[in-house]
């Protein structure tokens, strides 16, 4: 049964690497923090003894009842656990056999030897511990409905009752005279008798508290964020002795002395017959296990922002966006701004189109000291020309109050395709129909242009150092080139880079612009 426990946390764990290697971007994985558990279940609960041949032993079966409180560590996957447990114990000995007492003296003083016959007399024993574990625990979640675990560790087992009965059978005692190879019987007044289960005595048996050792595999079932339903294997061996060795009879005839010859039937445990005593338990359980802490949204680390030269990032109105307008941006070649830049249409002219409305900017310009005021006005969704070529791609100078022109240029060189998919920290795609358009149509631009190499460079926001952002920039980039492999365009046709925070599209000035500037920007090269 250990090497069972033992191969199946082997295997919990073994899932666990594999279905974070696979899953590690898709899968929240379990939560840390504190948990209650509260069990109910049974099985074989038993209590281990030899016999030495007198009998036949038959295991018993018992219940466990159990609340615990366990923590785990950082991802939620490790942790510690105490538990306060009830379980039942149970087994039962069947005897037939003789036992002789020599020299014992009858009331007229001679010597005889005094026999008992057990006859199929059955006796159980009971048990009720309180467990109390300290343990190692392990927890993973797999699917995002399912988890696994497990737990090792010692356990101090307290002796709440134990008490012993006999259930059926009986024994008999005779007198064997050696000299005369005589043997007497049924005669009471010589303590010659027969006595069944109601005339003999029950009572404890004398157990001492002990130490085992447990282990468990666990199975859950996610019913809500904080909530599971459990379900678990438990293994519980008892290490230490938990009676005392005794050189009384098991049915012990005071038989030494004819005046004061009294019997008393002390239960197989409390006799010389069992030498050692232990308790097994082997059995399933289920019930609830429930997080203290309410799952709240991790917030974003504040960092102080690095110093950098403003002079390099124009001051950008937000623009807001609908939610069904897919978030793609393309930008050309930035601008060269004059010292006295033109002034920019208030109510540019409408065009009744069916492309949706998308933020399209430059690559941030070069603005002197004194920057132009932009006023702030939102971007209408009827003022942006259609591109018939590629009706998810929209080609503007940059997002101001209004979009001032159409790039007329279609060399493909010449054009920075943008497009923002990310949310914060995270490195994989969005299953969205926006996204897989665009990354569709850079697809088909790829196809139709098979000279062309293609660069993708992955871009941050600035929360988080820089050292990070690049390593998330280099993610993101590898996360659209796996798009663009995954719609046939070759592998080798495609390098990744990344600048992490250091070439925003917008200020980071607030959540809507970091969100756009957590983006993936892709280059046809010659």
């Amino acid at each position: 049964m250990k090497k069972i426990l033992f191969v199946l946390l082997l295997l919990s764990v073994f899932v666990d690497a594999e279905a974070q290697r696979k899953k590690k971007d898709t899968l929240n994985l379990c939560r840390p923090g504190s948990y209650v558990v509260f069990d109910l279940g049974g099985g074989l609960h038993t209590l281990n003894y030899d016999m030495l041949g007198y009998g036949a032993k038959n295991p018993g079966v018992g219940l466990t009842a159990r609340a615990g409180y366990r923590y785990f560590f950082g991802k939620g996957n490790f942790g510690v656990g105490l538990d306060a447990n009830f379980k039942t114990y149970s087994a039962s000995g069947r005897f037939t056999y003789l036992n002789e007492i020599e020299n014992a003296v009858d009331e007229d003083y001679d010597l005889y030897t005094h026999r008992t016959y057990f006859k199929s007399l059955k006796e159980k024993q009971n048990e009720v511990l309180l467990n109390i574990p300290l343990g190692l625990y392990y927890q993973h979640k797999f699917q995002r409905k399912y988890k696994l675990g497990g737990g090792l560790g010692v356990v101090y087992q307290a002796v709440i009752a134990d008490k012993f009965a006999v259930k059926s059978g009986s024994l008999e005692t005779k007198a064997h005279y050696e000299v005369y190879n005589l043997e007497l019987y049924g005669m009471t007044q010589h303590y010659e008798y027969t006595r069944d289960k109601s005339q003999l005595r029950s009572g404890d048996n004398g157990f001492k508290s002990s130490f085992g050792a447990f282990a468990e595999f666990d199975f859950g079932y996610v019913l809500t964020p904080r909530l599971d339903l459990n379900f678990g294997l438990y293994y519980v061996y008892g290490f230490k002795n938990q009676i005392e060795k005794s050189d009384k009879y098991q049915f012990d005839p005071d038989c030494m002395s004819p005046d004061g010859y009294k019997d008393v039937y002390n239960g197989v445990l409390n006799s010389r017959i069992v030498d050692k005593v232990t308790p097994l338990a082997i059995g399933v359980m289920a019930g609830l296990k429930y997080r203290l802490q309410p799952n709240k949204k991790p917030k974003p680390p504040i960092e102080k922002p690095e110093k950098r030269d403003t002079t390099t990032i124009p001051v950008i109105a937000d623009v807001p966006v609908v939610d069904s307008v897919p978030n793609v941006v393309v930008v050309d070649t930035p601008p060269v701004i004059e010292e006295n830049p033109p002034v920019i249409e208030e109510n540019p002219p409408v065009q009744q189109d069916s492309v949706p409305t998308v933020v399209v900017v430059d690559n941030p310009p070069v603005i002197e000291d004194n920057p132009p005021i932009v006023e702030e006005k939102p971007v209408e969704k009827d003022s942006i020309p259609p591109v018939d070529s590629l009706p998810h791609i929209v080609i503007v100078d940059k997002p101001t109050d209004g979009i001032k022109e159409e790039i007329p240029s279609t060399d493909l060189v010449l054009r920075t395709f943008v497009a923002i998919n990310f949310d914060y920290n995270q490195s994989f795609i969005r299953q969205r129909d926006n996204y897989y358009a665009f990354f569709n149509d850079i697809a088909k631009l790829a196809k139709e242009n098979p000279d062309l190499k293609l660069k993708i460079t992955g871009h941050t926001c600035d929360i988080g150092s820089e050292s990070n952002n690049m390593t998330l920039g280099m993610k993101r980039a590898e996360s659209a080139k796996k798009q663009l492999i995954n719609r046939g365009v070759s592998a080798d046709r495609i390098t990744c880079e990344t600048k992490g925070s250091t070439t925003p599209l917008y200020p980071n000035n607030s959540a809507a612009n970091r969100a756009k500037n957590r983006r993936v920007e892709i280059k046809f090269l010659q």
